[in-house]
């Protein structure tokens, strides 16, 4: 394998696992009884769990996706030719190598399912369509919420301690 397919390969496997975290992440958090949920991550605040998942299901999608002899594990074997099936197909210019314009259209296909899921959470009555009054059902007090340090403005400080509840009692 030459160096640049072990680059390719290196970056595929880490851009999936950070999708996967990036999953996690979004869908990790505490929630109150019946009241909104604020992701830490930022991309939504509450909604319905349609999709993936919480943890681990877009990794299980993926390693499905690789998993070519349905044996529930993976051999570099495998991740070799996923790899090269998945740089093949996004190498608009046939020279073995992904620009970055090559790069963003893998990037989005193997990240549609998330985005889709998001979407979903968005769209909260389920109609296709995200309206004014369900982002701001979704995003009006998220600095209320997520604000731990109760200086009434998110920075980096309010993510110091993640995992300890959301928001600040006033």
């Amino acid at each position: 394998m030459t160096n640049t397919a072990k680059t390719l390969a290196a970056v595929l496997i880490a851009a999936m696992a950070a999708v996967a975290g990036a999953g996690a992440a979004i869908a990790h958090g505490d929630s109150e009884a019946d009241g909104p949920r604020a992701e830490t991550a930022g991309l939504f605040v509450g909604g319905k769990n349609r999709g993936h998942g919480a943890r681990g299901g877009m990794m299980r999608e993926i390693m499905s996706q690789i998993d070519a002899d349905d044996s529930r594990s993976i051999s570099q074997a495998e991740v070799d030719d996923f790899r090269a099936a998945k740089v093949r197909g996004a190498d608009a210019s046939g020279d073995g190598n992904l620009s970055l314009d090559e790069f963003e259209a893998l990037f989005a296909e193997m990240n549609r399912g998330r985005m889709v899921d998001v979407f979903q959470h968005l769209d909260d009555d389920g109609d296709g369509l995200i309206t004014a009054k369900e982002m701001d059902d979704r995003f009006g007090g998220i600095v209320a919420r997520m604000d731990r340090d109760g200086d009434g403005e998110l920075s980096l400080e309010d993510r110091r301690g993640r995992g300890r509840g959301h928001g600040h009692d006033h």
